[in-house]
């Protein structure tokens, strides 16, 4: 069946549906330490991803994409070595998080779900998917900040490599790098320094999640058309190329003023503090007591 883009409450919605929660009972004499309770079938887990985006390995004949062979790689992969090292049973702490029922097939935890969106990450975005998993309660709106916070996270990254590329053609010209980000950030924000009263960082790092997308976007369209149109042309060409695109930009984003999409938080203060609910998470929901 054909994969089919859901919008972020659809995912929610399946997803939470898909919550398989696991009942266990005790004996009085046996000590036996609580295990998780909560399981998503593979098979479930496989329709929150689109699995054309994932490569086949064709050499080994296996499917890159999580399937019952892998998931325990995977399991390993994202699992800080300081903590793996520490299980002293490792069969026990793979079987907490991978249960194998006859009929349903393989169920994994809400730890190993998260890993395995954490991994569909590379082929695709699973921001929403991962934000789930790191999400206990059930909070649509939390949910969604958190996504909204690893989409502006990817996205820096990716503005960064788009600017490399950039900064090429500036320095294939012999441009001025000084001159023409200003000249670009005219264009945009009608500011040669739009946030000199928020840091000393690069502009990109105080761009919401929104203005990110628009940015690189934009960025890639300067460097496709003087690539395949403009590149036998000089540096004022090329700065009218960049106030024509950065221009049509402000024109029209949402409300006309890109400068509303500047924030004081940075990216790097972004990632910090997923890097912090990531490492919250994987300590409580990675392993169990003396397993």
């Amino acid at each position: 069946m054909p994969y089919q883009t859901l919008n972020n409450e659809e995912l929610y919605k399946k997803m939470k549906n898909a919550k398989q929660t696991i009942s266990y009972s005790f004996s009085l004499f046996d000590n036996v330490e609580m295990s998780f309770s909560e399981y998503w079938r593979l098979v479930d887990l496989r329709e929150f991803i689109d699995l054309d985006k994932f490569p086949y390995n064709a050499s080994e004949k296996r499917e890159t994409a999580p399937n019952w062979s892998n998931v325990y790689t995977i399991l390993k992969r994202f699992t800080p070595g300081g903590i793996y090292d520490a299980i002293a049973n490792k069969d026990k702490w793979i079987r907490d998080h991978i249960r194998k029922s006859d009929n349903q097939g393989y169920e994994l935890s809400r730890y190993l779900s998260w890993q395995v969106m954490k991994y569909s990450d590379q082929y695709q975005n699973t921001s929403f998917q991962q934000a789930y998993f790191l999400c206990p309660n059930d909070d649509f709106p939390e949910i969604e900040q958190i996504a909204t916070k690893l989409d502006r996270i990817k996205l820096r990254t990716r503005v960064s490599e788009t600017q490399k590329q950039f900064n090429g053609i500036i320095h294939r010209l012999k441009a001025d790098y000084r001159q023409t980000f200003n000249d670009m950030y005219t264009a945009l924000f009608q500011n040669p320094t739009p946030t000199s009263n928020f840091g000393d960082k690069p502009v990109a790092e105080y761009m919401n999640t929104a203005l990110l997308a628009i940015y690189d976007k934009t960025l890639r369209s300067i460097i496709n058309r003087w690539n395949n149109y403009c590149s036998n042309q000089n540096e004022t060409y090329f700065l009218n190329v960049i106030a024509q695109e950065m221009s049509n930009v402000r024109k029209n984003i949402p409300g006309g003023h890109p400068e509303q999409y500047l924030t004081r938080t940075t990216v790097a203060k972004t990632f910090d503090e997923i890097q912090g609910i990531e490492k919250e998470f994987i300590k409580n929901y990675s392993t169990v007591k003396n397993r």
